[in-house]
């Protein structure tokens, strides 16, 4: 019921973060679309098979998409600050089989989805973290539509529960979209890049 009413927040942060990106130009509906395209294809799959698995292998599928998470963020970070140069990479199978992957996981378990999405955007299409945002926003936009009508013809969306929630979320979602869009933004990146890199 959690992993459902969740999705919710996520149209919510969807639909308003990608509303703020546009306003300033930084949403590339071409290769949004396409993203969005083969990301909502595995959703659709991850959506179905979450509603028939039990919690337990919900809960290991969470536990292993936080740890990888994790990874992420420790292994080298100062990669996420290289900003693409001219045109964004084309696509190839490697890129298309790592979306659709990414939207199954997204089906399954929406928490962190939007993670796996900016690292992808990043190390495989090239964007740098503003624009790479701003897809990520209206791709979650689009895959929240779709795994939160198939939840909630399940009965696993607390509709009740979930307004604040998606209250909340359209509010922080907003704030970040103004936050994000500015230059200053990879400061803070910059900072834990350095630091990290030192400590080891």
């Amino acid at each position: 019921m959690a992993n459902g009413t969740n999705r919710l927040s996520v149209v919510a942060l969807g639909l308003v973060g990608t509303v703020g990106f546009y306003r300033q130009g930084l949403v590339d509906w071409r290769k949004g679309s396409w993203i969005a395209a083969l990301v909502g294809l595995g959703t659709i799959i991850g959506s179905f098979v979450a509603v028939e698995l039990g919690e337990a292998v919900l809960d290991g599928v969470v536990t292993a998409g936080l740890l990888f998470v994790l990874g992420l963020l420790l292994l080298e970070p100062g990669r996420w600050l290289r900003g693409r140069e001219g045109t964004l990479r084309s696509f190839g199978p490697g890129q298309a089989t790592a979306y659709f992957v990414i939207g199954v996981y997204a089906g399954l378990v929406v928490l962190g989805s939007g993670f796996f999405l900016l690292a992808a955007l990043v190390f495989l299409t090239g964007c740098d973290l503003r624009h790479g945002n701003a897809i990520k926003a209206f791709v979650l936009l689009v895959v929240g539509l779709q795994s939160l009508l198939i939840f909630g013809e399940a009965g696993e969306v607390d509709w009740i529960s979930g307004i604040p929630l998606a209250i909340g979320s359209a509010a922080g979602a907003y704030a970040a979209s103004l936050l994000a869009a500015q230059e200053w933004a990879r400061i803070p990146i910059t900072a834990f890049s350095c630091s990290w890199s030192s400590w080891r």
